[in-house]
């Protein structure tokens, strides 16, 4: 027959073992969940698609040949004007017309602003 001490002994060890089964099923838990952690942190961000703001080129057209118009029409209404675009400014912009001719082709123009 055991004695006590002897039962006392193995139960403790009994439990000492279950407390170490535990604490390692404890450990492993915690490095599965680090685990799961790093590889939420691995994942790449997606990227933002940079939008492009105002329209194309058209409306730059239309600010231009609304300054042409207003030149003309300046012209229009007056002997006198006081600035008048350059051709090579105009075709640079892609405005130039046909009809609308700068100051140095205009020798009604230039006498006017002359005198």
């Amino acid at each position: 027959m055991r004695t006590k001490e002897e039962e006392e002994e193995e139960e403790e060890e009994e439990e000492e073992e279950e407390e170490e089964e535990e604490e390692e099923e404890e450990e492993e838990e915690e490095k599965k969940k680090k685990k799961k952690k790093k590889k939420k942190k691995k994942k790449k961000k997606k990227k933002k698609r940079k939008r492009r703001v105002g329209g194309g080129g058209e409306g730059e057209k239309d600010k231009s040949n609304m300054f042409v118009s207003a030149l003309c029409q300046i012209e229009a209404e007056s002997d006198q004007c006081p600035v008048v675009a350059s051709e090579s400014a105009l075709r640079s912009t892609g405005t130039f017309r046909r009809g609308f001719e700068p100051r140095h082709r205009r020798p009604d123009l230039m006498e006017s602003l002359k005198a």
